[in-house]
């Protein structure tokens, strides 16, 4: 074996001795002394390195391994927090949609039924034809505007045929008490 050599007031071994005393290989040793990463001399063919600079160096990579794990952890903890607060939102959003979708449809019947109780109740301008149907039967008397009584009739196609050819309504789905004629 080598001897250790002194240069400037510090201690240096060759690197065959470093890496048996720090369980690395000669190879990774001699890479962390030409990338300057520890104190190193070359002389000759042979590296020799400062025991105490590769000491610095394994403490070193410890704290900063223990740095990554803390950061990586806080990391994957916001990311947890942040997965966990869009899976709230999102079943919050869905429970939301759920009840608004429940909510419209009530308040679509609401609104169709007071049209509707407000449809049957109101009497239409003098401007408007408007027949009074009591019943869908075929042969009922509709009163309009005009001075001579018209029959309306219901054909197959589900329209309203009156008496004068130029007035013709369509059926509704359900007879309503009053419909519009249109000229």
């Amino acid at each position: 074996m080598k001897a250790p050599v002194v240069i400037n007031g510090k201690i240096f071994v060759p690197v065959k001795q470093a890496a048996e005393s720090f369980n690395y290989s000669r190879d990774h040793l001699t890479r962390l002394a030409k990338s300057k990463k520890v104190n190193a001399a070359q002389l000759g063919r042979l590296w020799y390195v400062n025991e105490m600079s590769v000491s610095n160096y394994l403490a070193d990579q410890q704290v900063e391994a223990q740095v990554r794990q803390e950061i990586l952890k806080r990391e994957r903890q916001g990311e947890l927090q942040l997965r966990n607060a869009l899976a709230t939102t999102k079943a919050n959003h869905d429970n939301l949609s759920e009840n608004s979708g429940r909510l419209s449809v009530i308040f679509a019947c609401l609104l169709f039924g007071l049209f509707f109780a407000a449809a049957s109740q109101v009497v239409p301008p003098s401007s408007i034809s408007v027949a009074s149907l009591t019943s869908s039967t075929q042969s009922d008397d509709v009163s309009l505007s005009t001075k001579q009584p018209i029959k309306p009739f219901f054909s197959d196609d589900d329209s309203v045929v009156v008496t004068d050819p130029n007035r013709q309504i369509i059926r509704p789905e359900v007879t309503p008490q009053w419909v519009q004629i249109t000229p």
